[in-house]
């Protein structure tokens, strides 16, 4: 790696780690980048943790048990981590205009009642 990065030095250098299964050796981003990589891609590493704690939510709910608040976000974290606001505005583009209407209708008669 250190060959490679001094070889081909101020050119863009990017660098593939596949954590628990690749053959480059996990490196500290810094180390990287002292060697001459300014990309590291690291396509597994979500993935592979993801499916661990899907295994870990699968296996508490089969045995009736709730989820550890450490092991999650709460529905305000979510909706701000997603940005849930802006997802919101773009639903409500693809409403048509007759269902936007009904919906402020509704609305106000609900503030009204």
């Amino acid at each position: 790696m250190r060959a490679i990065g001094k070889e081909f030095k101020g050119e863009p250098l990017a660098v593939t780690i596949l954590e628990n299964g690749g053959k480059t050796p996990w490196v500290t981003p810094e180390e990287m980048s002292a060697m001459g990589f300014n990309m590291i891609l690291y396509p597994t590493t979500l993935l592979f943790r993801q499916t661990r704690a899907g295994l870990r939510a699968l296996e508490d709910l089969k045995a009736g048990r709730p989820m550890p608040k450490q092991e999650g976000v709460s529905m305000m974290e979510f909706e701000k981590i997603v940005d849930i606001a802006y997802w919101k505005s773009i639903e409500q583009k693809a409403v048509p205009l007759g269902e936007r209407v009904r919906q402020a209708v509704n609305k106000l008669v609900k503030k009204i009642a």
